[in-house]
């Protein structure tokens, strides 16, 4: 390096005769000045030294100089985002781990140093802090006292001594999050994208994930909601913990829960975790009620557990007989709706098959009506026409049996 100063900075002997515009002065760039050489040549008056630039033995002590020093410091100097993309978790974590080595010891050693900081502050402020605040502070008390720096106190970095890059922190991130989609049944989901996003220093996180808050108690219609949107549920005591069985066990007999096995398995958490709740708080008022408060004749932990797990007992059969009351009797489960369909399709049928036979019945009863009276109007037809020839029969013999008078002679002569 020294050479490589001196081959880029010449210096040199000049003649004391030869006269220089502005010596004082370094030449710039590109600039030309006015030299007096007395008649001589330049290069007889101005002598540069024989500086020499740097040579590859001094280039290769160099490279193996430095070479040694990662070997000692066990640095690997790796760029990660040169390697494979295609390369597996594991590896990729391994790389960063082992090129991140000695970034990470000096981190480790800056937040130890930082924790020493904080901890002579913290003892400063407990010997010798004022009663009052010297400042102001808006909207907040200034009353800082020595007592709010005692033993029950520690003050520490917040930082993780293990994590000193961004890109090392997104990576983790992701690493947790792909493990959380691979069994997603074991992990909190929203809490894995949360830190995502967190690592990745995204602002207003809430307004890009749906929030889910459990930490007030709901309804029974809201908490079915949240069991189809996938989101966990949680109970609480001093619920009405019978209307939240009750409408959950309707809820997991619907279709909709039926096919998301997800959602179905919530809910049976959910109602599991109100049989639970309801008898730790029966068993409590029993014993309330039995022993009252004083110490001396309080159960024991076993006892209390004992008369939990029987109240739990008799409230799983309730849960179960009331699963009976609502998918059917018996409990032999709700009628499958195809079927419900098929038998009231054959009522349907059955009923426009009476109502036909119905009809016909009535046509056949016309038909036997309009027979008889056309029956009875013939016979009249008959009786009449037999009337009318009998009527002419009686006059034809009338005149057959009457004799005819004998012709009469005239008085008159000739």
């Amino acid at each position: 390096m020294d050479a490589g100063t001196l081959s880029n900075l010449p210096a040199g002997f000049k003649a004391k005769g030869a006269r220089i515009a502005d010596d004082d002065k370094p030449i710039q760039p590109g600039e030309w000045r006015d030299i007096d050489a007395g008649g001589a040549e330049l290069s007889s008056s101005l002598l540069p030294l024989p500086y020499k630039e740097p040579s590859q033995t001094l280039f290769a002590l160099l490279g193996f100089t430095v070479d040694a020093g990662r070997r000692l410091a066990s640095i690997a100097d790796m760029q990660v985002g040169d390697s494979n993309q295609q390369a597996a978790v594991g590896t990729t974590l391994a790389l960063l781990e082992r090129g991140s080595m000695v970034m990470s010891a000096i981190h480790k050693r800056l937040y130890y140093a930082q924790t020493q900081e904080f901890e002579m502050l913290f003892r400063g402020f407990g010997q010798y802090l004022p009663p009052e605040y010297p400042y102001d502070v808006p909207g907040a008390s200034r009353l800082v006292k020595q007592s709010d720096f005692d033993n029950k106190v520690s003050v520490l970095p917040v930082a993780d001594p293990n994590i000193f890059s961004a890109a090392q922190r997104i990576t983790l991130a992701q690493t947790q999050l792909q493990l959380a989609q691979s069994a997603p049944n074991m992990h909190n989901m929203y809490e894995a994208y949360y830190r995502v996003y967190q690592s990745m220093n995204v602002r207003d996180i809430d307004g890009i994930l749906k929030t889910q808050t459990n930490q007030m108690p709901k309804d029974p219609a809201s908490e079915n909601i949240d069991a189809i949107d996938g989101k966990q549920l949680k109970a609480f005591a001093g619920q009405q913990h019978d209307s939240h069985i009750a409408s959950h066990l309707i809820m997991g007999l619907s279709p909709l829960v039926q096919s998301n096995p997800l959602a179905a398995v919530e809910l049976q958490k959910h109602v599991m975790e109100h049989v639970k709740l309801k008898a730790e708080e029966d068993a409590e008022a029993e014993i309330f009620r039995q022993y009252g408060s004083d110490p001396d004749r309080l159960v024991s932990d076993m006892q209390r557990e004992a008369m939990i797990s029987l109240n739990v007992a008799q409230y799983m059969m309730d849960v179960k007989a009331m699963q009976a009351t609502l998918s059917g009797e018996g409990g032999q489960g709700a009628p499958d709706p195809i079927v419900a369909l098929k038998e009231q399709e054959l009522q349907q049928r059955a009923a426009k098959d009476q109502a036909e036979i119905q009809l016909k019945q009535e046509g056949l009863k016309n038909e036997q009506m309009r027979i008889q009276e056309s029956a009875q109007a013939n016979d009249e037809r008959i009786a009449s026409q037999e009337r009318i020839a009998q009527g002419r029969f009686e006059v034809a013999r009338e005149r057959i049996t009457t004799p005819r008078p004998a012709p009469t002679t005239p008085t008159g002569g000739r």
